[in-house]
């Protein structure tokens, strides 16, 4: 059966699009009974995995070898999978659908959490989706298109990460699959694919118009935003799999060709994405051992760290500044893989990195994470929610609480989405941080001794990690003593939170290079804001979205004028303090 399963790729590789009815028919005859979907009815469309070729295309570094520290394995994916759908949000890897081993098309989801190295299961797909293809926007993640039970899909399917819900959204202009998708300004783009037609060149802004199409129709390519351009690269085509790179300009509507170096060999069914300002693409279809980089000013590729297993028609996706690659099939026999590989081209820079600093601030008590066994029943914050396993870590260290009464969802709640407000960072950060000496003497005029937050203010503001504001303003005026005015009420930004706990936690190295667009050196929490960012405890978003355009170096936004909520800041703290905090649970 393996070797009829090579013959029938080789033969669509050959020949093209034009047979790949007939390279259909045959897998319906071969795989009858492995091609079944979950709830055991037949496929009206089956699909082949990419292509076999019998040698592997390499890239040969010359001079410097390349640096094998970038590549480390994480957690594997709870199955082995391919030609599933990969996205990122708030840091973390979510995974939908695919095929696995028996190539039964699946509807699971699941989450990798960076921060404690676990995959988590989630809600599933309400359908069957493999290879479509993922946009973030909006705080959710549609997966767009794609192959399903009754053929090819022409909708996008909405998975809300903190409801851990799906809905169905926008329904494109033409079904397709091996498509590329991805977000600029606020609008979703559809590059490509395969529709009933075969493969096709047009160009779709989701579900409203279609605009210029691509110099040649192309499925299985690349794409990436950089600046305010959409950048594709590869791909496969009638003809087989293509070196060609286009750039397509939004506000013209128009595509360039000599705007971007082609690529070194053709690629297809491999995964890319934007690191440090760069655009790594990795493995594919006869180049599976290999990853690239393409460098914007010098408009060149070049090799670089090769993943530490060759990978074709896997997932992928940046979360953190860092590439994952999930899955996928090896270059042996296509095998199908569980492995999750994570690039990150800074472990490069030092061989000694340091991950936590020693806290220096005086009277610090150092917190210690006990694998005390506890369990939390909000009713707003299921096993499944992106900050459970957060939540969880502090409420067992005894950091934070909830709400007992005024819950829309039942008694006790969390409401991980209302903003945290200047008194409850005071309070989490100063219990995170084992701070338990005398509160003193009334430091500000709106938190008198005996208030909620008076101790966890006083014990921030002595060590001068929280300042308040001078009386005599509007709705302030001055008492007895002329008291500052701390706000306990009063909503706490990102930027803010990141000053406290880098602070708190006595972080004081070099800030270094500019990470985030919209924190400039020299603006008030620059600093702070990369002290976290460069231990993966914050991040930002993606450039690109609506008012956020992409400069040069594709740098993400941080948004430090932005409310953080509840949630958030629970894992921004349990990060900081608890590092590898809720290892010791299994989280379902």
């Amino acid at each position: 059966m393996q070797a009829g399963n090579r013959a029938v790729r080789a033969f669509w590789m050959l020949s093209g699009l034009a047979l790949l009815a007939l390279a259909f028919f045959l897998l319906e005859g071969n795989r009858a009974s492995a091609m079944v979907g979950r709830d055991g009815a037949a496929p009206l469309l089956t699909a082949t995995p990419p292509p076999s070729v019998s040698s592997t295309v390499t890239v040969t570094p010359t001079g410097t070898p390349l640096c094998q520290l970038a590549w480390v394995e994480r957690a594997q994916y709870p199955l082995a999978l391919f030609s599933h759908q990969v996205a990122s949000y708030d840091g973390d890897v979510y995974g939908f659908g695919g095929r696995d081993v028996n190539y039964v098309r699946l509807t699971d989801t699941y989450v990798y959490r960076t921060a404690i190295d676990q995959w988590v299961q989630l809600a599933s797909m309400p359908e069957i989706r493999f290879w479509g293809s993922t946009v973030t926007k909006d705080n959710k993640i549609y997966v767009i298109n794609g192959s399903y039970d009754q053929g090819t899909a022409l909708s996008s399917l909405v998975y809300d990460p903190a409801l851990n819900s799906w809905t169905t959204g926008l329904s494109g202009l033409m079904a397709t699959y091996g498509q590329s998708t991805v977000d600029l300004n606020g609008k979703i783009y559809r590059i490509g694919g395969i529709g009933s037609g075969g493969y096709t060149n047009s160009m779709e802004e989701y579900g409203a118009a279609l605009l210029a199409p691509m110099p040649q129709a192309i499925a299985w390519a690349q794409a990436a935003v950089i600046g305010n351009y959409i950048y594709v690269a590869g791909g496969s085509s009638d003809g087989g799999t293509l070196n060609k790179t286009y750039r397509y300009d939004p506000a013209t509507d128009t595509w360039d060709d000599a705007a971007i170096a082609d690529l070194p060999q053709p690629r297809a069914w491999a995964a890319s994405g934007v690191v440090d300002g760069r655009w790594i693409i990795v493995g594919g279809v006869g180049t599976e051992g290999s990853a690239i980089a393409w460098d914007q000013q010098s408009n060149s590729w070049s090799p670089v760290s090769p993943p530490l297993y060759p990978r074709s028609d896997m997932g992928g996706t940046v979360a953190g500044n860092k590439l994952y690659i999930v899955g996928g099939l090896a270059d042996t026999d296509n095998q199908v893989t569980s492995t999750t590989q994570e690039y990150d081209p800074s472990r490069c820079a030092t061989s000694t990195p340091t991950l936590m600093p020693t806290a220096t601030a005086t009277t610090t008590a150092t917190p210690t994470q006990s694998p005390t066994a506890c369990a939390i029943t909000f009713t707003d914050v299921p096993p499944a929610s992106t900050f459970y396993p957060y939540i969880s870590c502090l409420v067992c260290q005894g950091v934070i609480s909830g709400y007992t009464s005024g819950c829309e969802t039942g008694n006790p709640c969390f409401k991980p989405g209302s903003s945290v407000t200047r008194g409850q960072i005071a309070k989490i950060v100063s219990n995170a941080a084992g701070f338990a000496d005398p509160a003193g003497a009334q430091l500000f005029e709106d938190v008198l001794p005996g208030s909620p937050f008076y101790d966890y203010v006083n014990r921030l503001a002595m060590r001068g990690i929280m300042q308040g504001y001078p009386c005599g303003g509007a709705g302030e005026p001055c008492g007895n003593g002329s008291l500052p005015y701390f706000r306990p009420n009063t909503n706490a930004t990102r930027g803010q939170i990141a000053k406290i706990v880098s602070n708190a936690a006595g972080i004081v190295d070099p800030a270094g290079s500019q990470r985030f667009e919209d924190v400039a050196p020299g603006s008030p929490f620059y600093d702070y804001v990369n002290r976290l960012a460069v231990r993966g405890i914050m991040q930002g978003y993606p450039c690109g979205g609506a008012g956020e355009p992409c400069g040069e170096g594709n740098r993400p936004y941080f948004r430090p004028n932005s409310n953080a909520t509840r949630g958030q800041t629970t894992k921004i703290v349990s990060n900081t303090f608890f590092p590898g905090c809720g290892q010791h649970r299994s989280y379902p």
